[in-house]
Formats: structure tokens, sequence, C-alpha cells
């Protein structure tokens, strides 16, 4: 969508496997890289009949931001934009974010401070109006430090005429394809061995509706595709206004024609937008309250989902000039024009800071517990997620999977918030964990503590995020 117009949207409706419910009263949704959905969110049961937990900092690791710092027409190059940046950044321990290969001295300049004050990591995308293939080795040398990923040209189906200019716009996908060959060629050709190692990604395509969706993804894989010239496959999978699992319907079809079965491990772009004035044409948005609550579930639902690495879209809202109207344009931010949290970037900040815990590879153990919905008047199913510390605490991250904000039929652009009523949920837990703490982190970091009584307790789960810190 982004780094030159255009977005991929809504949802994909075609080749989807869901599961039923659990015993536990528990619904998985969608996986897929071909597995069988988790009847924790973790890993499949071990042999002592508990649930193999997770590591708590891969889930972190996942999380990452995109941001456009060389767009001088918005907030993000204004005077004190890149302090503004950076002191978001630094606030909310993300790790990664996604921009452009830089191409002028101030984006280096700037790439690579973030990389050594904050330790950032960027994924990278090669424009082919900014670099040609065979230069993006020696461009990626000026950020060695802060490059962590390179991505093939952004929405070449969108973004034709930018990155190709004076060429027909018709043959996107012949030129796209050859131009990721060629970047390949020259990257895995590098004579600097930290250029030649990174990974990287295919072209991902841009979205509109399913049916031009479809078309666009057979006409790359028509004009060649790119298998052998990527390492890693790419996808931008927003949700629209539903829920945040729905964003993975459309890695199938991504799959079957772009990364030609590949797996998908990289959203490099996905999130909700907080435009919701009236309007009949553009991504419809949700209120920043709804966006609070749904960010935080997409990203644990594209971890659930096989996504190692999500990227939401975007930092800052780009431009708060035309607020009558709204613009969708620029309202993805998490963070608002003049650098404030929108509820999205509370929560999402409260959940890493609860949840990190860098440090080498480790194996979690299992923990036998089941969760039980009792009273759910909204009908809507638990999701779950049981990640491990190194230290051995466990953290049980409960939510509904409910519709937050939505619009009254499919012409009624006017949309609202949605009243979702907990449901009434019961944890069964082993006699070795002594202490529960409750978590919002949507409202904050202070934990509320739990009466486990005859090894189970019970508690009220909302349509958003809640985190149970569970203490052997």
């Amino acid at each position: 969508m982004a780094f030159a117009g255009g977005w991929s949207r809504f949802l994909w409706t075609a080749v989807v496997v869901f599961s039923g419910c659990t015993s536990h009263g528990i619904s998985h949704g969608f996986w897929p890289d071909g597995g069988p959905p988790l009847a924790d969110g973790g890993s499949p049961s071990s042999t002592d009949g508990g649930i193999l937990a997770r590591m708590a900092d891969a889930f972190v690791d996942s999380i990452g931001v995109n941001a456009h710092l060389n767009y001088a027409h918005t907030v993000y190059q204004r005077d004190g934009g890149f302090d503004s940046v950076n002191a978001i950044l630094k606030g909310s321990h993300i790790r990664y974010v996604r921009g452009p290969l830089p191409n002028s001295p101030l984006l280096v300049q700037e790439y690579n401070l973030l990389a050594s004050s904050e330790g950032l990591g960027f994924l990278l995308i090669c424009d082919p109006s900014a670099h040609p293939a065979s230069a993006v080795p020696t461009a990626v040398e000026n950020v060695l430090s802060a490059a962590r990923w390179l991505e093939g040209p952004n929405e070449p189906n969108n973004f034709a005429s930018a990155e190709w200019p004076g060429l027909p716009k018709s043959d996107w996908a012949v030129n796209a394809v050859g131009y990721q060959r060629a970047l390949y060629a020259a990257v895995t050709t590098s004579m600097n061995p930290a250029v030649k190692g990174l990974p990287i990604l295919n072209p991902p395509i841009g979205y509109s509706n399913p049916a031009t969706y479809l078309s666009d993804v057979q006409t790359f894989a028509n004009a060649g595709g790119v298998a052998g010239a990527f390492t890693d496959g790419v996808v931008h999978d927003y949700p629209g206004v539903g829920t945040p699992d729905t964003a993975l319907l459309k890695v199938a079809v991504t799959q079957q024609y772009v990364t030609a079965g590949s797996p998908i491990h990289f959203a490099s772009e996905t999130g909700y937008n907080t435009a919701t004035a009236p309007r009949t044409t553009g991504a419809k948005g949700v209120s920043e309250q709804a966006q609070g609550k749904l960010e935080p579930r997409l990203l644990l639902e594209q971890f659930l989902g096989g996504i190692q690495h999500s990227f939401l879209y975007e930092l800052l809202d780009e431009d708060d000039s035309a607020l009558t109207g709204q613009n969708y344009q620029n309202f993805w931010g998490i963070a608002r024009t003049d650098g404030t949290p929108k509820p999205a970037l509370t929560a999402i900040t409260n959940l890493i800071l609860l949840l990190e815990d860098p440090g080498a590879l480790f194996t979690p153990d299992s923990l036998p517990f089941t969760v039980t919905v009792g009273r759910n008047a909204s009908g809507a199913p638990l999701r779950q997620l049981l990640l491990q510390k190194r230290d051995g605490r466990y953290f049980l991250l409960l939510w509904l999977n409910a519709v937050s904000y939505a619009y009254s039929n499919v012409g009624n652009n006017v949309g609202a918030d949605q009243a979702i009523a907990p449901a009434e949920v019961t944890v069964t837990l082993p006699s070795r964990i002594r202490t529960v703490l409750s978590f919002r982190p949507g409202a904050s970091l202070t934990g509320t503590p739990l009466t486990v009584s005859l090894g189970s307790l019970t508690l009220s789960v909302p349509d958003e995020v809640i985190v149970l810190e569970l203490d052997p």
C-alpha cells in the first residue's frame, strides 16, 4: 500500500480452512502453513498431557511497524518529525521498522541513528526507480547496521507508473519479475558477506478486491513468477474492518500464485485505519478505541497463523490537515501527528513490556491446563495463546474474537463501536501455579491478583487482550 500510494485490504474469501471448537470451547481459525490448529494457540500437547508454551520473546520479536521517514510532505519530515519518530519507537520497544532503502544522505543518517541509538532493524523496500537492482548492494552498505531484510518492489500492480516511469503500466508483472530476479542475483553475488547474507522477500502484491487480486496474482505467476529469487514469503494482509483473524485469509492464494508454494512468514503491511468520517470510497476505518482493541489481537492472530514478522501500517498519522472528510490514507497511525499515542500504541507497548524477554533461544516447558467458556452472550469465539519466559513464568493471553466496530450494512458508510459482553471463563491450573496476576494491557501495566480456588479461577474476558501471568 503505502510507500507510493494504493492499498491492499479487505478479505480474501476463498481457499480457507477452519476448525471447529475444541472441548474447551475455543475457536482456532485459519492455519496457513498447512499444519493443524493448536489446542491452546501454542504448541501441540506434550506427552504429560500439558500444552507446550511458546517463547514469549518470539511474539515480541514478531512486531514491527511501517514508518515513512522519506515522506517530505507529511509529519515525518516536518520540524521535529524525526525526533518524534525516535521518541515513539524508543518508548514502544518495537524492534523493527519497514521503510524504503535510503537514496538520500538524510535518510541514511536517520536509519543509522535509529540502528545505533535504539538497536532497530529495518526491512528495506527496494524501489526500481530509486535503485536499479545492480545498485542495491552498494546502497545497503550505507545502512548495513540497520539492514535485516530486503523486499522486492512494493505492490507493483498498484505503483508500476512510479516504479518504472515511462513504461506501460500493463507490463507491471514482467517488470516486477525481472527486477526481483536481478535483485536476487545482485545481492547473492555481492562481495560483502553481510550484504550477501541478507534475506530477500518477494514483491508484495497490492489488494483492492478478491476478483482483482486473483487476477493480479495470476498475472504475476504467468509472467514467470519469482521462484528461486527470494528467501522468504511476504504478503500484505489488511483485515478491513473485520475480525483480525480474517487478515490471514489471503495467505493461501498468495502462496499459490506469488510464492509458488513456499511458506509466507512476513506480513509487511497490516492494520486498521481510524478515519471514521462518512464516505463512500476508500478503506473504511474504525474508532481509535476499536483500533486499540483490534491491533494487539491482529498481531497475536498473525503470530498464531505462522506469520513470524508483522509490520503494522503505520507509526504516525501522516497529516491531520484534512480532518474534514478524513482522508483515510492519513489515519493509519498508532500515534497521532503530534506524536501522542492512540490506544493501539498504548496497548501494544504495554503488551511488549509485559512479555519481552531477550536472550538465547530456549525450549519452553509444558503446562497442563484447561480453559472453559461459560456464559458468553456475544457468541464470539474465545482465542488464546500460551507463552513462557526464561525464568519459568507462563503468560496465558485470552481474548474474544469479536467484531469491535461495525457498519450496519454493506452500503452504509457510518460505523459504530460495538458493546461486546465479556465471556465468563474458567481456567483450571496445576497445583504448582501459586500466583496469578491479571493484566489488561490496553489500560495499564498494573496487575490484579486472582484467587485460585481448588485449582481453578474464573474471570471475564472481553474483546481485548487479557494477560494472565502464571507464576510457579
